[in-house]
């Protein structure tokens, strides 16, 4: 049972249509975020909650897929993206500096760069930045 579901989700996150589904996700997100900017409308509140149950089951169906744990954390895009989720979870009533998790939160428009994926080079550029966002905390 586990290891249908395992392969369930292995073809699930290679099918095309899967990419192209998170692709779209990915640009109406970032539309989204602008609007956010020139205010809060609880329609787009309730929208962005969409969209972030959707990368949560992005995220989950890419762990259940990996093959090990070590191989899932030492993705580069699976640490950025799960980075991304659990600070989207983040109740701003949990935290005194404000400002700072809006900071936080508005790396969301950095998922846009994963849209650069299918370029080899650039690729490679960004796996180079994300490992670089480690050093920004020390």
């Amino acid at each position: 049972m586990v290891r249908r579901i395992k392969d369930f989700c292995r073809r699930l996150i290679n099918a095309p249509f899967f990419e192209i589904i998170i692709v779209l996700v990915i640009v109406l997100n970032s539309v989204f975020i602008g609007v956010e900017t020139y205010g809060h409308h609880a329609s787009i509140i309730f929208l962005q909650k969409i969209i972030l149950g959707i990368f949560t089951f992005e995220i989950v169906v890419r762990f259940i897929a990996r093959d090990s744990l070590r191989s899932f954390f030492r993705s580069g895009w699976n640490n950025f993206d799960l980075f991304l989720v659990l600070i989207s979870y983040i109740p701003e009533s949990m935290v005194e500096n404000t400002s700072m998790l809006m900071a936080l939160r508005v790396l969301r428009v950095f998922r846009v760069l994963r849209l650069l994926r299918t370029s080899k080079e650039i690729k490679l550029i960004i796996s180079v930045l994300i490992k670089s966002f480690s050093a920004l905390f020390y």
